[in-house]
C-alpha cells in the first residue's frame, strides 16, 4: 500500500514508560527524586500511590524533604490532594496562570516575581521534570490552604 509509508506494524503499548522519550509516571519518577523521597515515602507508606498512576495529566507539587520536616502531620490524602492538580501544567504555564485549583477542590495563587514562581507561598525550586502523566515541579514548603 503505497500511502502507509513510515507506519510501524509493531504498535506494542508499554504502560508506564515511553521509551522514545525516556519518561516514566509520576509514581515512579517520584520515587527516583532523593530530594523528594520523605513526600514518597508518605504516599507510598499510606497506599496512595495508585492516584500518581492515573491516566490523564496532572501537575504534581513534590514538596523535598527539608519541606516535609516544617509539614503538619495531618490525613496523608488530604495533603496529596492540596499537592495534586488536574492538567499537566508546565511552568510556561504556570508563569500565565493567577490561580490553580488543586484536586482536593482549593484554588492557589500563582505568583511571579522576577521569574521565580510560587504557588501559595511556596517556591518552586525545579520545574517541568516531564513523566508520562504529567509533569512534577519540585517546592521548598507544603502547600497549605
Amino acid at each position: 500500500m503505497a500511502s502507509q509509508e513510515g507506519t510501524s506494524q509493531n504498535q506494542m503499548v508499554d504502560d508506564g514508560i515511553d521509551h522514545r522519550l525516556g519518561t516514566r509516571s509520576l509514581d515512579e519518577t517520584l520515587a527516583g527524586i532523593p530530594q523528594c523521597s520523605s513526600f514518597y515515602g508518605m504516599i507510598q507508606s499510606s497506599g496512595l500511590d495508585y492516584l500518581l498512576r492515573r491516566s490523564g495529566l496532572h501537575m504534581l507539587l513534590a514538596p523535598t524533604n527539608t519541606a516535609m520536616e516544617k509539614a503538619s502531620h495531618e490525613d496523608p490524602e488530604a495533603f496529596l490532594n492540596r499537592h495534586l492538580f488536574s492538567g499537566g501544567m508546565e511552568s510556561f504555564d504556570l508563569r500565565r496562570s493567577q490561580k490553580v485549583k488543586s484536586a482536593g477542590g482549593d484554588f492557589f495563587p500563582v505568583t511571579n516575581d522576577d521569574g521565580n514562581l510560587r504557588i501559595a507561598g511556596a517556591n518552586l525550586i525545579r520545574t517541568d521534570i516531564a513523566c508520562t502523566n504529567g509533569v512534577i515541579h519540585l517546592v521548598d514548603a507544603p502547600i497549605s490552604s
